[in-house]
């Protein structure tokens, strides 16, 4: 029997560490995919507990804060909890879209007490709406943030979501694919008085 080179040696280093390095990088990559998982999970299901949903402003009426563009997290909420200040969304009377301003003021409806009558303006408005809504229910802004449209248009292509997915499931296939049998380990004992590998003479 005969020691191993350097040179040897030093290759039998690398190959006995390259599998801890993998292994890690595995663990690391499966660790990340399964926490882009658990979150869209996460907000899936939030929507669905909490009434949560996303909107996109395609008016400027409130700038300067939520111009054209901005995407915001909606709740929907009973009327009986919005109060002044609360940005809103709102069926509006006659038109296809809804409307998102601001509450001026909240006042009861005398033969619907589930209902309530919103005075609603637009941040750039100088006048509040012509007329209040009157509403059961509405939908409730809790973040805004500007510009985000852009991104959730992206995000929501057949492209983006085809390419996430592959994405996630190329680190799952990878992370869990056999590792190919290295080609010195058939010719590599291990010796038990040292506890490190050693080279045979041919």
């Amino acid at each position: 029997m005969t020691m191993p080179s350097l040179l040897e040696q030093t290759r039998i280093d690398a190959e006995v560490t390259a599998p801890a390095r993998t292994s890690t990088t595995a663990s690391v990559l499966v660790t990340i995919a399964g926490l882009v998982g658990i979150a869209v999970l996460a907000c899936v299901a939030s929507g669905w507990v909490f009434g949560l949903s996303v909107i996109v402003f395609t008016t400027g009426s409130m700038a300067p804060s939520m111009p054209t563009g901005t995407a915001a997290i909606v709740q929907h909420v009973d009327a009986s909890r919005v109060m002044v200040g609360d940005v809103v969304t709102v069926p509006r009377p006659g038109g296809a879209l809804p409307v998102t301003h601001r509450v001026e003021s909240v006042g009861l409806v005398a033969d619907d007490a589930s209902a309530r009558s919103l005075v609603l303006k637009g941040d750039a408005n100088d006048t509040a709406d012509r007329e209040p809504y009157v509403v059961r229910a509405a939908e409730r802004v809790l973040v805004a943030v500007p510009g985000g449209a852009a991104a959730l248009s992206v995000l929501r292509t057949p492209a983006a979501i085809g390419i996430t997915a592959g994405l996630v499931a190329m680190v799952f296939v990878w992370s869990f694919w056999p590792p190919e049998r290295r080609p010195f380990e058939s010719h590599k004992s291990s010796d038990p008085s040292s506890g490190s590998p050693s080279m045979t003479a041919p």
